[in-house]
């Protein structure tokens, strides 16, 4: 009896064994390929994307937008509380001006009643001047055509070329903002107009 233990063979197909190494060979091949890819991937994402300069340079921008957009609201926000009657406060003036011409009438003899129109008129002067509300006379200033509009021209030796002698209607202001210039009449000086220009006819010829 043989102490030996048999011995058994194994025959394996060759073309077993071929595509047992193709397919090893493949997925080899795929795992080295997809890391390839990846890597190549993550090189252009990094060529691509901000650096963190970049990224603090946009925050900085961002953040300069923002500021001067918020700022930009606060100042419409603003002026829209200043300056949101100004419509309703020019309704206003020629109310204003009716008062004054009614109090520089002549006095028919009613003292109340006159005394009565002036203390409306300053109570309504009072009430817009709490809502930035002023008014400047233009006469006997120089003129500026910024504030005052020439109605008309006159001779007048006893003062300064172009000083407004008369004033026919108040310049009014809404928070130091021009709502309404004066009407002037100003005295005549080099380079104003004729009686014979189409500019307002002068007074007193």
């Amino acid at each position: 009896m043989s102490d030996q233990n048999p011995k058994v063979e194994i025959e394996i197909d060759p073309s077993l064994m071929d595509e047992a190494v193709d397919a090893i060979s493949d997925s080899k091949s795929k795992e080295r390929t997809k890391e390839s890819k990846l890597s190549e991937d993550q090189k252009e994402k990094i060529q691509t994307e901000p650096n963190a300069d970049e990224y603090r340079d946009r925050w900085i921008r961002v953040t300069a937008d923002f500021d001067n957009f918020r700022k930009r609201v606060q100042k419409e926000k603003a002026d829209m509380i200043k300056y949101g009657n100004e419509n309703l406060i020019k309704e206003l003036l020629p109310v204003l001006d009716n008062f004054e011409r009614a109090m520089a009438a002549p006095n028919s003899g009613n003292d109340s009643f006159a005394q009565g129109v002036q203390m409306i008129y300053q109570q309504l002067l009072m009430m817009l001047e709490r809502f930035g509300v002023t008014s400047e006379s233009a006469k006997g200033k120089i003129f500026d055509p910024n504030l005052h509009e020439a109605m008309s021209y006159k001779e007048d030796s006893s003062v300064e070329p172009h000083t407004v002698l008369e004033e026919h209607q108040k310049m009014y202001f809404l928070n130091k903002k021009l709502i309404r210039p004066a009407l002037v009449t100003v005295s005549k000086g080099d380079g104003a107009p004729d009686s014979n220009d189409d500019e307002p006819s002068e007074e007193g010829n």
